[in-house]
């Protein structure tokens, strides 16, 4: 059985750029891991979150206001002591301990 190299050759050429393409891919998902998980816990946060833009909260005890909340981080304004502002990665959002201060007279808007 003898096998032609024109064959052999396409044999190859295909199975070096199909795997080429997936080495392509994985270097390309590595490069961006942090990007992507930030995009991803950032929707994530966006959906399941019931807060607004502007409402007051507190961050680990100190009053805060949810200023932005972007594609890859979320900015809070630190209202206590001096006024700063807080840059957080979106993946770093669920290790915060964020409480929603409640309108007392119950007309909190939605």
């Amino acid at each position: 059985m003898e096998v032609d190299p024109a064959q052999l050759e396409g044999l190859f050429e295909a199975a070096i750029s199909w795997g080429g393409g997936l080495f392509a891919m994985g270097c390309v998902i590595l490069l961006f891991r942090t990007t992507i998980q930030n995009a991803v816990a950032g929707l994530v946060w966006r959906r399941g979150a019931e807060l607004r833009l502007d409402q007051t909260l507190l961050i680990s005890g100190r009053k805060a206001r949810l200023v932005r909340n972007g594609f890859l981080k979320t900015v809070f304004f630190m209202q206590n002591g001096r006024p700063t502002k807080m840059i957080v990665p979106n993946s770093q959002l669920a290790v915060l301990t964020i409480e929603a201060v409640l309108d007392p007279h119950g007309d909190d808007k939605e």
